[in-house]
């Protein structure tokens, strides 16, 4: 990856709604440039996939929680990670090293969906314990990583 792809891709990801002759005029690069440059970063596998970024207060998702989750001796941490990120509420599943194993991220309705979903979560056949943290207010939350 150059300096021509980092270029596309930081407009990309500002706005991957606009055409490719926008994208052009972002980036000072002919549209021709820029068309076949996504499409290599796609077929590369490094542009995965093209979703948008919702406003989750305007959808009432008002309670951002961590979770974290400690195994037990009996179970497979890869399967149980596997089933929690399979649930809806959660946006990531980490695991860690330290004292805990599993790091999750749920966005929630309120206290009362995050305690529904502590609860499937705390029920999965090799979990010890779940505890989680309240966000109290987002200051950063960048889903595009630096170039």
């Amino acid at each position: 990856m150059d300096d021509v792809d980092k270029l596309v891709l930081a407009g990309y990801m500002k706005d991957a709604s606009l055409s490719y002759k926008e994208l052009g005029e972002v980036t000072g690069l002919p549209p021709s440039t820029v068309f076949d440059r996504v499409k290599r970063l796609r077929k590369e596998g490094i542009i995965v996939s093209v979703v948008p970024i919702l406003d989750t207060q305007k959808l009432g998702l008002n309670t951002i929680a961590f979770l974290q989750i400690k195994m037990s001796t009996v179970g497979d941490c890869c399967e149980v990670a596997d089933r929690i990120a399979a649930l809806p509420e959660v946006l990531e599943v980490h695991e860690i090293a330290g004292p805990l194993d599993i790091l999750a991220k749920v966005k929630v309705r309120d206290n009362l969906d995050l305690h529904n979903v502590g609860s499937v979560i705390s029920k999965i056949t090799g979990i010890e314990d779940v505890n989680s943290t309240v966000t109290v207010r987002t200051i950063k939350e960048d889903i595009p990583p630096k170039l």
